[in-house]
């Protein structure tokens, strides 16, 4: 049991660490800011949770507009045939949602946080 709770948290921290930094760190300073928001300001809650999964929706339309003029660029630069190869897909596409999948990570805490804060009033 407690091997495959070690299994998990490296996990977490290799997707984490392999997520872009510009949209990451601000995801991550929104974690922080609602564990102390919970604590010092409670009605912040929620709305820190949302802008982080602001952050992550945010990553993924920015990164996905330019995954595609890179890869349309890549295509056109090896013959002119705009029909992807399949391998080359797969790996920036889990790549880009790193980002929106740790932003609504943090927006459900964000969101249990402030029903659990709720109910003690």
């Amino acid at each position: 049991m407690e091997m495959e709770r070690i299994g998990v948290l490296k996990t977490v921290s290799m997707l984490f660490s392999m997520g872009d930094p510009k949209w990451i760190i601000p995801i991550a300073l929104c974690m922080v800011g609602v564990l102390i928001a919970a604590w010092k300001a409670p009605r912040w809650v929620s709305d820190i949770g949302l802008v982080a999964l602001i952050f992550g929706l945010l990553s993924m339309a920015i990164r996905y507009h330019y995954g595609t003029v890179e890869l349309e660029e890549d295509l056109i630069s090896i013959g002119g045939n705009l029909n992807p190869i399949p391998n080359q897909l797969p790996g920036p596409a889990k790549r880009f949602l790193i980002a929106p999948i740790c932003g609504m990570l943090v927006f459900i805490a964000s969101q249990v946080i402030a029903l659990l804060q709720s109910a003690k009033r």
